[in-house]
């Protein structure tokens, strides 16, 4: 980790990080974020880590070409793999709109989840993350709880009108974990400021790429196992089992948190709007099928009853 001076406090550059971070830039609309992640995975390039970004960033130092290779996000699904294990070692990740990609609506998705065990494993990998989000609320809670440091980006020509558009960058770093300064944000409290020329970046990646979308259709987790293996799926089949299977998990995680709350007689209206706020997708008859099926018991004036020996089950 370099330090570098700033006024007169002493600050930590997370320019370049050391191994398994999983880092968050957050902050407005064109606010920077992109170009401050780009400013450290060149930083990463350069010092000889392998870098892999869901956009094109190419550029050339000291004579040397460097480039980031392709970001295969469906391979972060099957990280166990020895082969793609390998390919992800000592990487950094480079995720622009992460939550185009992972949105918190999405958190029952298989590729979500598959691809948050990626990220729990990047200290297995000593792999870097980085993801670009304008909003945290709207990213994946399960990743939210994993950041290391949060970077807040904000463009200086904002409040700084004599200064040319999205050249300089206010740069805001929380350490989440403590593993930058040894003391957790909450803890210390310690916002640590720096300003970056973001125009140095500018020739080396295209600030209005898209970068690809990988929402998926909510299929089982073994369905998207073996379709990344090369079995092709059967659509029609597969995706009326998938949410079956899906609306039967949430079913039983709500009915989980009924128990541990002793809510034991639930309206199934009350049920039904717990139920689609964790993606439940169908109709009340469909969900009063599946909590029969359980062994729920039907009760007058819309009530069921819901038992302990139902978790169990």
């Amino acid at each position: 980790m370099q330090s570098a001076t700033y006024g007169r406090a002493e600050i930590v550059i997370m320019g370049k990080y050391k191994d398994s971070y999983l880092v968050i830039y957050h902050g407005p609309i064109r606010g920077g974020k992109t170009a401050s992640m780009t400013g450290d995975l060149a930083l990463d390039m350069i010092s000889g880590r392998r870098v892999f970004a869901n956009y094109k960033i190419e550029f050339r130092y000291n004579g040397k070409d460097y480039a980031a290779e392709p970001l295969i996000t469906d391979e972060l699904m099957l990280i166990d793999k020895p082969d793609i294990k390998q390919k992800y070692t000592d990487c950094c990740i480079g995720w622009d709109e992460g939550a185009l990609s992972m949105p918190a609506l999405d958190f029952q998705t298989a590729q979500n989840k598959l691809t948050t065990q990626a990220m729990l494993l990047r200290g297995k990998l000593e792999a870097n993350v980085y993801f670009c989000v304008q909003y945290l609320s709207m990213f994946a809670k399960n990743m939210r709880l994993q950041e290391d440091t949060l970077v807040f980006c904000h463009d200086m020509s904002f409040k700084y009108k004599n200064l040319e558009r999205g050249a300089f960058i206010s740069q805001a770093f929380q350490d989440i974990s403590g593993r930058s300064t040894g003391e957790t944000y909450e803890y210390s409290g310690q916002v640590f400021r720096q300003r970056f020329f973001a125009k140095l970046v500018w020739p080396i990646y295209d600030t209005k790429e898209m970068p690809e979308s990988v929402v998926k259709q909510k299929i089982g987790i073994k369905d998207v196992r073996a379709a990344l293996n090369g079995y092709e799926l059967e659509s029609q089949e597969n995706d009326s089992y998938s949410l079956k299977e899906e609306n039967d998990m949430v079913i039983d995680n709500l009915i989980g948190e009924l128990v541990s709350m002793k809510q034991t007689t639930v309206s199934l209206s009350v049920i039904k709007s717990m139920a689609e706020h964790r993606t439940f997708q169908g109709s009340k008859s469909e969900l009063s099928e599946i909590l029969m099926n359980k062994g729920a018991i039907r009760m007058s004036n819309g009530l069921w009853s819901i038992k302990n020996s139902l978790v169990l089950a």
